[in-house]
């Protein structure tokens, strides 16, 4: 056994002592963080479904003692814990609906749209798109009547943009690209000025336009798609590595969100599905903020100039000035000195090592 293995056995080894502890003293509160704990472990690790039955435990814990936003929460995480292997998706939608029953019984609308995204997606892997449609719409309707109380303003835009991102690629299943546009769009208004959250969306957009001007038909704009929701994986950002990647960079693992994004980005400029240009940009994204927490700001330079040249080459040149958008915001953050010195250095390694061609 690894010593990362051990040192899991260990850690819930402790929390089997712990549980009993708790459910000796009666302490049915202590119980359910306990088993939340141990769900936590087996999560990060990679075992969903023996984290998704402690979820379980959790949920029924929080039963008996009727607390009922307990109990939904419990319930809506262990449906995500279940979405990501085929053989538990009876389990997760169970779970999901009696997390969105709920929470609209709490009136907790922002979490019912959230159980109701996480339905959406898997009545897309079953190829129900028409129910898809309806909850991610019921979802959005939803998040248009949240109240200050439920939660903030900017959370919902954020999870709205999410859901009409979403919803535009069921359009797309359902040969309707310019509804797919139309969805974007919106995603687009409610960005705003926010530059790294609308620069994916016009990318994604800038995709479907490039396959209608190019004459492509609705059905290969759909069996294009079609490609990434196979992988059972349809969140905006579509691929495990770069999911990973994102974590190891919150986590402040910055060397193995690096290793991570590097893999992501090249399997995206390999692959041939529709959503390829939005993974390539984000793992760019991904390489040059742990880029920057490392201190290589000539690395920082690499990523961006990299995935700019990328995405013109392939979507024109509108969707490299927004990257731009971004590069322009080094000066700010660095100051023209630094800046100065990241592009002479990075020309240096250019001359002495050739041009970056990830």
């Amino acid at each position: 056994m690894s010593v990362k293995g051990k040192h899991r056995k260990q850690k819930l080894d402790e929390l089997d002592r712990l549980i009993e502890r708790m459910r000796a003293a009666g302490n049915v509160a202590g119980e359910a963080v306990a088993h939340g704990q141990k769900a936590l472990v087996y999560a990060t690790s990679g075992d969903l479904s023996a984290a998704a039955g402690e979820l379980a435990k959790v949920s029924a814990l929080a039963e008996e003692e009727g607390r009922v936003e307990e109990m939904a929460m419990a319930h809506l995480a262990r449906g995500k814990a279940l979405t990501a292997r085929s053989a538990d998706r009876t389990r997760a939608v169970e779970a999901l609906d009696q997390a969105s029953a709920l929470f609209h019984v709490l009136e907790d609308r922002a979490r019912e749209a959230e159980a109701l995204k996480e339905l959406a997606v898997l009545d897309v892997i079953a190829g129900d798109l028409t129910q898809a449609k309806a909850r991610f719409s019921r979802a959005i309707e939803l998040l248009e009547n949240v109240g200050e109380q439920d939660r903030d303003e900017q959370a919902s835009a954020d999870l709205t943009i999410e859901l009409l991102r979403l919803r535009s690629r069921c359009h797309v299943l359902q040969r309707d690209p310019e509804a797919a546009i139309a969805d974007l769009d919106a995603a687009l208004a409610l960005a705003g000025q926010r530059e790294a959250l609308a620069l994916p969306i016009r990318v994604e957009r800038h995709t479907v336009q490039k396959y209608i001007a190019e004459g492509a038909t609705p059905e290969q704009l759909a069996d294009l798609l079609h490609d990434a929701y196979r992988q059972d994986n349809i969140q905006v950002i579509g691929d495990v590595r770069l999911q990973q990647a994102a974590e190891a960079l919150g986590d402040g693992d910055y060397r193995q969100a690096l290793a991570l994004a590097q893999d992501a980005r090249h399997a995206a400029r390999d692959a041939g599905d529709l959503n390829r240009f939005v993974r390539y940009l984000l793992a760019s994204l991904v390489m040059a903020e742990a880029h920057e927490e490392l201190g290589d700001r000539p690395a920082v330079l690499a990523a961006l100039l990299t995935c700019k040249v990328y995405l013109e080459t392939h979507l024109g040149p509108e969707v490299g000035r927004h990257v731009d958008l971004l590069l322009d915001t080094l000066e700010q953050r660095w100051g023209r000195g630094a800046l100065v010195e990241a592009v002479h250095e990075y020309r240096r390694r250019v001359e002495e090592h050739g041009p970056y061609t990830m």
